[in-house]
Formats: structure tokens, sequence, C-alpha cells
């Protein structure tokens, strides 16, 4: 009973969060800590970035939930595959920058079935290390023109916790739900 209601409790709370910064619903396992940022990109755009992330730990090792969305105010979103390919080169100097080094990326077939092809969606993993532990983290990343935000559905931990990422990830992407 106390999973349950803890589980209601954090989706009610993360909805109501998502709703106001993201208009998403998304489903975690906890109630998320959440932060939110604005970036001034130029004189005329900014982007307004949330985050909200869930921290679970199985046996000793912690596997973390990461739902942002980006926000573009003055400008849209393209879509366009050099988009695409800025987004993922900026992940991964953001990850190198946080000391994760041997990196690898595998981008995986579009699932636009999860999104009825309403979005533009694109999956992928990196793996690598961070501080001698070797690092997974899954990636899905759905764009979503008519809200012009950016949306970024990650799990990542120890890959020896590697089946209770991709279990979690699983559950995670079947979990979002966009309004209509």
């Amino acid at each position: 009973m106390k999973k349950i209601l803890a589980t209601t409790i954090g989706v009610l709370f993360s909805f109501n969060v998502l709703a106001n910064a993201c208009l998403v619903n998304v489903e975690f396992a906890n109630p998320p800590q959440v932060k939110h940022e604005t970036h001034k990109l130029n004189e005329n755009i900014s982007l307004e970035m949330s985050q909200q992330l869930d921290v679970q730990t199985f046996g000793n090792i912690k596997v973390a939930t990461n739902v942002t969305c980006q926000k573009l105010i003055g400008t849209e979103y393209t879509g366009s595959e050099q988009e695409w390919n800025n987004f993922i080169g900026t992940a991964r100097k953001g990850l190198l920058a946080t000391g994760h080094k041997d990196l690898k990326i595998t981008v995986f077939p579009n699932d636009n079935e999860l999104f009825d092809g309403k979005h533009q969606s694109l999956e992928y993993r990196f793996s690598g290390e961070r501080a001698g532990n070797k690092q997974l983290i899954y990636n899905l990343a759905v764009l979503n023109k008519t809200q012009n935000t950016l949306y970024v559905f990650a799990v990542s931990g120890h890959e020896n916790a590697k089946k209770e990422i991709e279990e979690e990830f699983s559950r995670l992407k079947k979990s979002v739900q966009f309004p209509i």
C-alpha cells in the first residue's frame, strides 16, 4: 500500500510540475527533484529548461531517471538533421565536461509508433567511463514542434545495473503522454 501511495503521489506531483513546465505527463517511481533554468542564448533567443530527477537504488547501485525539457523562446526548432547532430554533439560535450571519457554512442532506429508519428524522436545510448566506473546512459529525445520543446527522457547508471536500467527506461518510455 505504501508503494502504491508513493507512486500515486509521485505521479501527481510530477504531472503537476511537468504540466506547468513541459506540458507532458510522465510517471516517476518516486517524487523527483525539480530544477528550472533559463539561458539567454543571444539578445533575442532564450532556452527555458526544466529537469526532473529521480534516483533509485538497486542493491548498492544507483540508477537515475532524468527528464528534461528545453523550450526555445524567440525562434523555432526545425527538426533538421543538422539540428539533431548539434543536439547529440552538445550532449556528448556535456558528458565529457562532467568527467566522462571513452564515450561511445549507439543510435537506434526511430520508434515513431511510440508517439503515433506526431513527433520526431531519436533514441540513443551513451556508454563510457566516469571516475573509474563504466556507465550506461539510455536516452529518448522527442521534438514536439507544436510546443516548440525538445524533451529528453534518460536513465543512467553503472553497467552492472544494465538490466535495471533497461527495465526502467522501457517503463519510462511507456509512461510518456503528450497532450492532445
